[in-house]
């Protein structure tokens, strides 16, 4: 089979050569603060927020209006206010409770809350409890982020300086050269290729840490991707030689044979292999190929799931488009499989993803 050698960041710039149709369909989310009291005035308000007393729109909500009783607001709303705000209370509620969700009779429902979503303002607080990032924070000195940052000279530094600008290029957070965003996506993946000089920094990684720092701090940011790469076990995929990448590729083509044979079949006689288009899947966790919003969906069930997630939502992908790949030659599948992660319905995916069961066997 086909073995993807992609070059490392400092030989080769193809993969994000052309200009990211990444662009976001949301602001600059807020951070949840976990150790904050959580009250119904500090819903929605984050270190992070940008958008102080402007009355834009977020998933329905009047901006403007974030942080209220909503009983107590006259702004007409287009969807039943009442019933989001039992949600966002059940999300608070969760947080308290979260240990006690993790337990073996509360996995289920963590998983049936999960997809359908995290609030946004409840997202990083969430995905650092799932990947357990306070355990790594104890297991490191207290100021080891603010250290690194304060080394100025790493060897990836040239290669991470060049990426940034093209990591998200039309997010608001980062399509200003030296800007606020830029400027804490350098700094967290300089301090990361110095804490782990033998991954360093490799293309891909930017996107994954561009998605972080849209909900979390940048020490915050440092310790989920330190928890990406090692809890995760993501750190192979980045190594030099991509060994994990062609490992994951490989199974990924077994469980597509089994799975979908005659979509499967019609890529080989079409010279489609999975190293064509599924290499960006794994090594950003989706960043680079799908809407925000949906990449944001996905990593709310990854960071329960792990890895099979991304086997999971691979299969389902071409489950959901398979009908139109049959039709379709070498060049159209690819464009196929490069745009249509932006238009598939999230809440389709993840429907069937999570119907799809993946054995021992197969991911052996």
């Amino acid at each position: 089979m086909p073995i993807v050698n992609l070059e490392r960041v400092s030989q080769s710039e193809e993969w994000v050569a052309e200009e990211s149709n990444f662009a976001s369909k949301t602001k600059y989310p807020e951070t949840f603060d976990g150790n904050k009291k959580i009250s119904s005035t500090s819903i929605g308000e984050g270190a992070n927020s940008t958008n102080e007393g402007k009355a834009t729109k977020m998933n329905g909500i009047t901006e403007g209006t974030r942080g209220q009783n909503l009983d107590e607001i006259n702004t007409p709303f287009t969807f039943n206010y009442k019933s989001q705000l039992i949600e966002i209370e059940e999300w608070r509620f969760l947080c308290y409770d979260f240990r006690n969700l993790e337990s073996e009779r509360g996995s289920l429902k963590l998983l049936s809350k999960l997809r359908k979503g995290i609030p946004s303002q409840f997202r990083g607080f969430f995905w650092m409890k799932l990947a357990e990032v306070e355990n790594i924070k104890n297991g490191h000195s207290e100021n080891l982020y603010f250290q690194l940052s304060e080394i100025k000279n790493a060897p990836c530094c040239g290669d991470i300086y060049r990426d940034i600008s093209r990591t998200f290029p039309k997010h608001t957070l980062f399509r200003d050269r030296n800007n606020h965003g830029q400027n804490s996506l350098f700094s967290v993946l300089r301090a990361y290729s110095l804490y782990n000089p033998d991954v360093g920094y490799c293309q891909g990684m930017g996107f994954i840490v561009g998605v972080l720092l849209m909900y979390l701090s940048e020490e915050d940011s440092f310790y989920m991707l330190i928890s990406i790469l090692d809890k995760y076990e993501f750190s192979g995929l980045y190594l030099p030689g991509l060994p994990l990448l062609n490992t994951h590729l490989e199974k990924l083509r077994k469980i597509f044979k089994k799975r979908i044979p005659n979509l499967y079949n019609h890529f080989r006689s079409e010279n489609v292999d999975e190293t064509m288009y599924a290499s960006q899947w794994f090594m950003t966790i989706f960043a680079y190929s799908f809407n925000l919003d949906s990449v944001a969906r996905i990593w709310d069930l990854f960071f329960l799931e792990g890895i099979n997630l991304i086997f999971k939502i691979s299969i389902a992908i071409l489950k959901i488009l398979k009908n139109s790949l049959f039709n379709q030659s070498f060049e159209n599948i690819l464009h196929t499989l490069k745009t249509a992660p932006y238009t598939i319905n999230i809440n389709e995916l993840i429907h069937c993803a999570l119907n799809i069961k993946l054995n021992l066997k197969e991911l052996a």
